[in-house]
């Protein structure tokens, strides 16, 4: 790999560098401090302020756009979720989010997108986001090299993202602003420019590993400016770009390489890794009925 990427990565302090207890104490506290100030910061800038967001959260799964929102100045006004899953359904009942629910995207037709429309600039919303990340399988490279790509029945489903934007823009038409935010894995390159030539944007990648237990590296189109935040480093590559988040000494590894937690996590597991599109509900794996 060459060009200004693999420069800033070589530059870069590799966030598995092993470190004394004592230097990770130091790093602990000073980011604890430092975020600290960070929020102080931000709140005396955004007091006060705040943006009206009307959000169609596309294969919402657990429902990430409204702890997203929780901290920024982005307030939903109204918010429309598709997600067929009856189980992370359930959850963002238990999670008391404040939606209307579409259990079939593809039921999603002109009325819906004028209804939704005109409820959004009802609300005096800034702004319409569209945001999702699509089924990944057939895309994943761990699907080996047989994976069918945009072709595989689950990925397919980008193009009915591709016209829920068109329709909610059409009915948008000069009165409101609609932006979007798609999400995927990393892929091969024939899928990745199609899906970046649709949407009008290349891909921004984004590697979560420096900041939490997600390992994977991901993909997104974000068709407004990507501003980085003070410690943070937006490169433009050749054929994509990629945002560098600064390490965090207080990220763990979560999983090791046997699926389950490692020795030093030491709290409950208030997350699922993974799961299919259920049709009926699976057992709760803390034995809570949700």
């Amino acid at each position: 790999m060459e060009g200004p990427v693999a420069e800033a990565k070589a530059k870069a302090t590799p966030p598995w560098k092993q470190e004394s207890p004592q230097s990770k104490q130091q790093k602990h506290k000073q980011t604890a401090d430092r975020k600290a100030q960070s929020r102080v910061t931000q709140r005396q800038a955004n007091e006060g302020k705040h943006l009206d967001v009307a959000a169609f959260d596309l294969f919402a799964g657990l429902r990430t756009v409204h702890v997203a929102a929780e901290g920024t100045r982005a307030n939903l006004v109204l918010a429309h979720a598709a997600e067929k899953c009856p189980f992370a359904n359930k959850i963002a009942i238990k999670n008391n989010i404040v939606e209307t629910v579409h259990t079939d995207v593809c039921l999603l037709d002109r009325t819906w997108a004028d209804a939704f429309v005109a409820e959004a600039i009802r609300l005096e919303a800034r702004v319409i986001l569209v945001i999702g990340g699509f089924p990944c399988k057939g895309l994943s490279h761990a699907r080996g090299a047989s994976r069918e790509n945009l072709k595989n029945k689950d990925p397919i489903l980008f193009w009915e993202l591709i016209r829920i934007l068109e329709l909610v823009k059409r009915a948008a038409g000069d009165s409101i602003s609609v932006r979007h935010t798609v999400e995927n894995v990393m892929m091969d390159k024939e899928p990745e420019d199609i899906i970046s030539q649709h949407l009008g944007e290349r891909a921004t990648k984004i590697a979560a590993s420096p900041v939490c237990a997600a390992g994977r590296d991901r993909l997104f189109w974000i068709d407004f400016q990507l501003q980085p935040l003070e410690d943070e480093t937006l490169i433009e590559g050749s054929t994509r770009n990629e945002l560098i988040l600064e390490p965090d000494p207080e990220r763990i590894d979560f999983w090791d390489e046997g699926w389950g937690p490692t020795q030093s996590f030491d709290g409950t597991m208030p997350t699922l890794q993974g799961w299919q599109t259920w049709t009926r509900e699976p057992k709760d794996p803390r034995g809570i009925h949700i």
